[in-house]
């Protein structure tokens, strides 16, 4: 549903001028949903279902490119100050859901100080020879990046501090506060192996440290992404496969728009009439998982050698885990997807960018 609503909308935004009127009711809408997917992938961090995109990142360059957002978020009453360690390890990570983790920090910092105060961010390195017995948690003997968020607030009694990241607990009033801000922070945490201690006193505000273990490797090179950022184009043909009738409506019309040829169908076996009709071979079959009658996966296997290249999109995701039956390293486009992160997927699937 957030997938064609989002969708639609940028396609009706594209094609009105920013000065009309309705462009900006339409925007509204597409800021609610957008607001509705963020809530979703709260939920769903909490609870450990959202697959996540790791890879080798640095939590300093993560802070640091996050500054101005998170001024932004705090206001102008409260001031961020800033100890960054640029020789920190590398961490196995998903950036997205560790910036959700800073956001969330810092306004509960925030809200921590209604008249203002100070932010401190400070990135750093332990290595810890046995386990360390810390206020709320204890963690294990090894190495560890630590990213700390402390605030010059109210502070928290030993009592709330105990329920802190229990979800949907909130010191706030009514209709003020989800209680999911730091319950998302603890789920994303563990997800990536993690621990999370906080420290606070009534009226001495409070700081929360998280520690992500260290990872192998070498930290990839910063590259420029701006060749990425327009809306690319091609000529291919494409078959989309998608049980739901507007998504697969707005996923053909942003195809169509920018030059594909594009034939749909509403289900695998569908799309296997569609395939047996077609004189030459389809250059990508774009297809949702869970369908009825024949599914995403069971139409990839049943689908001729021709067609070679098959990118998956889902809203389901529980499919990360069947192991069994996805084969290992595809492509899987995550609903709510936008138009631009459609185009960019497609476009890298058929240059062979991706497998």
């Amino acid at each position: 549903m957030l997938t064609a609503i989002l969708g639609f909308s940028e396609i009706i935004l594209s094609q009105l001028s920013p000065t009309v009127p309705i462009g900006k009711d339409v925007d509204e809408f597409r800021r609610a949903a957008l607001q509705g997917a963020q809530l979703t992938e709260q939920l769903l961090a909490f609870s450990r279902r959202r697959p996540r995109a790791l890879h080798l990142v640095s939590l300093t360059e993560i802070t640091r490119t996050s500054r101005e957002l998170l001024q932004q978020l705090v206001g102008e009453r409260v001031t961020i100050r800033v100890t960054l360690d640029d020789g920190v390890w590398p961490i196995l990570a998903d950036a997205a859901h560790v910036q959700q983790v800073l956001v969330n920090l810092a306004v509960n910092a925030r809200d921590a100080m209604p008249t203002g105060g100070v932010v401190t961010l400070r990135t750093g390195t332990r290595r810890l020879d046995r386990p360390a017995v810390l206020a709320s948690t204890t963690v294990p003997a090894g190495d560890y990046v630590f990213l700390a968020v402390g605030d010059t607030g109210s502070g928290m009694s030993r009592h709330i501090v105990a329920q802190v990241f229990d979800p949907f607990f909130t010191t706030k009033a009514a209709g003020k506060g989800t209680g999911l801000g730091l319950a998302t922070v603890y789920g994303i945490v563990q997800q990536h192996g993690g621990y999370i201690d906080v420290e606070s006193t009534p009226s001495r505000g409070a700081v929360f440290t998280t520690y992500f273990p260290r990872a192998d490797g070498d930290l990839p090179d910063v590259h420029d992404e701006g060749a990425e950022a327009g809306s690319p184009v091609g000529h291919e043909r494409v078959l989309v496969v998608e049980d739901d009738r507007a998504v697969r409506g707005f996923v053909t019309s942003v195809l169509t728009r920018h030059g594909y040829t594009v034939r749909d169908a509403a289900d695998g076996r569908e799309a296997l009439s569609v395939v047996e009709g077609e004189a030459a071979p389809f250059d990508l079959v774009l297809t949702d998982i869970a369908m009825p009658r024949l599914d995403g996966l069971e139409l990839a296997a049943r689908l001729p050698r021709r067609e070679s290249k098959v990118l998956y999109m889902s809203g389901n995701p529980s499919w990360r885990g069947a192991v069994a039956r996805i084969p290992a390293g595809i492509t899987l486009l995550e609903k709510p997807f936008s138009s631009i992160t459609l185009l960019q997927t497609v476009r890298r699937m058929l240059d062979g960018a991706v497998e």
